[in-house]
């Protein structure tokens, strides 16, 4: 009974992150670049000091940059937690090589997410985000496997105690 709910929480969690995915996605061009500006003057304000006694032009490259790096990083970052998830999901069901299953899907995903951004207004596909995507997938396998070596370490210590 435990296991399938756990299964069940594992789905609605693969299912909330696909969904999350799926909504910034959709959002146009201008709302995905509001938004990811917020996280960047917030950043640029806590970070770096001497951003005001810039030059416009320098101000404009830095806060480019900045932008790119957290457009990155949030792919990353959200692929990486779809990556754990699945790979949970894909261990529940004691899936021979589930890590690789977890991977080779959430990397699809990656590229559905992709081609869905060419209907979103403003907004276009790029390899290198499937890239990024797909190794944010990785690590979050890497991170699910590690929780569950953890986990087995932890359980075998307080069977033997």
């Amino acid at each position: 009974m435990e296991r399938r709910w756990v299964r069940v929480l594992l789905w609605v969690s693969v299912i909330a992150v696909c969904g999350m995915i799926f909504f910034f996605s959709a959002q146009d061009g201008e709302a995905s670049s509001e938004a990811s500006g917020k996280v960047v003057r917030w950043m640029i304000a806590a970070f770096y000091a001497g951003y005001d006694s810039l030059a416009a032009a320098e101000q404009q490259i830095v806060f480019e940059t900045a932008s790119v790096i957290v457009r990155k990083c949030a792919h990353f970052a959200e692929f990486a937690l779809l990556g754990f998830f699945v790979c949970m999901l894909t261990r529940s069901y004691r899936l021979r090589r589930y890590g690789l299953w977890a991977w080779v899907a959430g990397s699809l995903y990656a590229v559905t997410d992709e081609v869905h951004q060419l209907f979103s207004t403003a907004r276009n596909a790029a390899v290198l985000d499937v890239l990024v995507d797909s190794a944010g997938v990785l690590a979050g396998v890497w991170f699910a496997w590690m929780v569950m070596l953890c986990w087995r370490r932890w359980r075998g210590r307080k069977a033997a105690a």
